[in-house]
Parts: C-alpha cells; structure tokens; sequence
C-alpha cells in the first residue's frame, strides 16, 4: 500500500526539466547567416529566433564580447535605414520559462543604450520591460536574469532604442521552464485510482 501511494505520489509531483543554455554555436557561415528565423533545441526545451524583418540572424560576435560565443544572434542587418533603431529580436520557447539570465554586447565603439527586454506570457500579457544601459566603450558583454511566477515567461522581444541600429547580440546564458502540472483529467484518474486503492486495502482488513 505504502509503496503504491509513492508511486502515485510521484505521479502527481510537478515535472521539473533541466536548466538550458542556448548560444547558437552550431557552425554558420557568418557571410551567409542563418535565413530569416533560427530554431535551437536544447532537450526537451526549444527557441525559436525571428527578426523584425526577414533578412537574416546569425553574425559572430567575435573576441570583442568575451562574455559570448564565437556565434550570437544579430537584428536584421539589410534593409534598414540609418537612424531607424534596433529591429526587434523574438525569442520564443516551446514551454514558457519560470528563470532566464540573457548575455548581450557588442564590441563596444559605439552607443547601443539601453539594451531592451520585453517579456509576455503565452496569452501576450506583458509581464515586464527593462532597460539596461550599454554606452560606447563597454566592450565586455552584460547580463539581465529574471524570474517568473506561475505559467512563466513565453516570448522575450529584444530590441535598443538607441539611434545606432543592428548593433547588439544576443545570447541565452541559462533558462529554467517552468513547473508544469498534470492536466486536469490525468490528476482526477490518479485520484481515482488512489481511492480505490484505499477501499480495497479497508476491504481485505475487514474481511480477516
């Protein structure tokens, strides 16, 4: 009886999935970018990267930003026109993330202040904007974490308001999903099958 009810126990726990890293490091052609979305897979946990504009993500970073891989996710780099601003990044992952710390730089010659997050659930609720400074001169990279409670964080929209446009990358140091529950119906049948349990143990002490 006692080992039955563990293991409806462990049934019914909420299902943790490991903490992830995504920094697109999977071999680009950096003159020939990755096309007009990236889509990376890192267990069960999946983001996908779509610029504001259809003209390409993927540029190295280079050994200016120390804090990135040789690949990180750039905005879009054609068809702008000077002075329009950052083109907005969006990183959406298949399960909404409860924590999630972005890396982001450039080399640091010019002004790319603030670096901008914007974080919405998966009904397009906004759940957050933050501003981070990045001045010229800061060459070495920062990071931004956050944490979510309940259904967490679904899509991120990545962007600089600055007047110098398509200059900041953008990495995901580390992601957590968030909890998840049983559905409804599969919470009920262990119920079920939890009290039936406990009737068939009353049943056979009673019939001794």
């Amino acid at each position: 009886m006692r080992r039955s009810l563990l293991v409806l126990a462990v049934t019914l726990a909420p299902s943790v999935a490991a903490a992830q890293a995504f920094g697109f490091e999977f071999g680009f052609d950096p003159d020939l970018f990755g096309g007009p979305s990236v889509t990376v897979t890192a267990g069960s946990q999946v983001l996908t990267v779509t610029p504001g504009a259809p003209n390409g993500l993927v540029d190295v970073a280079g050994p200016n930003v120390p804090l990135l891989g040789q690949y990180a996710v750039i905005g879009p780099v054609a068809g702008l026109v000077p002075g329009d601003g950052f083109v907005p990044l969006v990183f959406t992952f298949l399960h909404p993330v409860a924590s999630i710390t972005f890396g982001f730089g450039d080399a640091g010659q010019d002004d790319d202040t603030p670096a901008r997050i914007a974080a919405f659930d998966a009904a397009d609720h906004a759940l957050g904007l933050w501003d981070t400074p990045y001045p010229a001169g800061y060459g070495g990279g920062a990071t931004r974490s956050f944490t979510f409670a309940g259904a967490g964080a679904k899509y991120f929209v990545l962007s600089s308001p600055s007047g110098n446009p398509n200059s900041i990358y953008w990495e995901v140091l580390d992601s957590a999903p968030a909890v998840t529950t049983p559905e409804p119906p599969s919470a009920a049948l262990a119920a079920v099958g939890l009290v039936g349990l406990v009737a068939v143990r009353r049943a056979r002490r009673d019939s001794r």
